[in-house]
């Protein structure tokens, strides 16, 4: 509601071509709003793909309680028309508790992606393994490793061959295409391709292999599928993976392929909400380059112009990288107590309205 005189605010679908970002302390309601946003797509027929790191988000395929509902003064009819017209899907990486889902890291772009931008998902897939491995992206051995596969991956990438799994990965690290060895070994010291093989290794036994191995590959298509008349809600939840290092690299995996599908499918209108539940693991400040990074950044660079809006939460605006922010033209403010968070705030909320910044920033605690 206005403040001023209690009217209706309502938010144009088509500002999420720019981007939503909720911001503010635990407990002050991002996640909840954020929920109210995906509702509202759902009612204005926008499909919604949704990484619930934690199980938050899960919720939405429950209906809420009758009375609480309408003691919060919202019409029943609403969470009526919300189930009419959404199919709730919830995914479960490496796992059998909901619909099991896998990812594929090592996938070429298809032939119709233009020949740049499959460099560029080559080279993300790239960083993203490299870092999943373990290596420090800024230091000169990763920088040899991420220069290595690439190298490989480009290479049979233009030849049209195909990797099988990681296996496979793991052996043409330690026996390349004779066409390419005397580049390769001028990137990485002599035993370093041993080093990648046996972590490539490391992925192909025990609960990471199920990461590869078990039930549907992602596949965006499939998550936008509306042959049954229905609003697709595909919620991806996390926390049956069994590490930050397995999530960071699923979610890689996911936004290159988002990135992959989006070239190919335009649209002027919004087509898709992409929401990442508490966003800062993923695409935090520099130095910080986990496996997400790269394609996240490039999502909020690019993804307004093909008809796709991110909506992202996190408690502190200085836990993200900046150019990704700079990328947001619609900011939820939740509670902030104390006077340097209110201090981060200020320059965006004065660029938007500075002749009411001062009241803005007043009321935040």
């Amino acid at each position: 509601k206005e403040m001023v005189n209690e009217s209706p605010v309502e938010l144009p679908v088509k500002a999420f071509h720019r981007h939503l970002m909720a911001l503010g302390a635990s407990g002050s309601g991002k996640t909840v709003l954020c929920k109210c946003v995906m509702e509202e797509a759902v009612r204005n027929g926008i499909p919604l793909i949704i990484v619930d790191p934690q199980g938050d988000i899960s919720s939405l395929a429950l209906k809420g309680d009758p009375e609480e509902i309408e003691k919060h003064g919202t019409p029943l009819a609403i969470q009526e028309e919300f189930f009419e017209k959404a199919r709730v899907a919830i995914f479960t990486p490496a796992s059998r508790k909901g619909i099991p889902i896998s990812v594929n890291p090592l996938k070429f772009p298809s032939e119709d992606t233009p020949r740049e931008e499959s460099i560029l998902t080559l080279d993300m897939t790239a960083t993203s393994l490299t870092s999943f491995l373990g290596y420090d992206l800024n230091s000169d051995a990763g920088k040899g490793a991420k220069a290595y596969l690439f190298t490989i991956l480009e290479h049979l990438w233009r030849e049209g061959q195909t990797i099988k799994d990681m296996g496979h990965m793991a052996d043409i690290v330690l026996r390349p295409p004779a066409k390419i060895t005397g580049v390769l070994y001028d990137l990485v010291t002599k035993k370093e391709p041993q080093e990648i093989a046996r972590k490539l290794r490391f992925l192909t036994v025990g609960t990471p292999s199920l990461m590869f191995q078990m039930g549907v590959q992602i596949n965006i298509d499939m998550f936008l599928d509306r042959s049954d008349g229905k609003v697709p809600v595909n919620i991806i939840y996390m926390n049956t993976l069994s590490s930050a290092n397995d999530k960071q690299f699923f979610l890689a995996t996911l936004l290159r392929e988002l990135y992959c599908w989006m070239l190919k499918n335009p649209s002027e209108d919004v087509q898709l909400l992409f929401y990442v539940d508490e966003i800062a693991p993923y695409i935090p400040p520099y130095p910080r380059n986990p496996p997400p990074k790269e394609a996240y950044a490039l999502l909020f660079k690019q993804a307004r112009k093909y008809g796709i809006g991110l909506v992202a939460a996190t408690q502190n605006v200085t836990d993200i990288d900046y150019k990704a922010l700079a990328q947001v033209n619609t900011w939820c403010l939740g509670r902030m107590m104390t006077k340097q968070d209110v201090a981060r705030v200020q320059k965006i909320i004065q660029s938007i309205d500075p002749m009411r910044a001062d009241m803005v920033l007043q009321r935040l605690p």
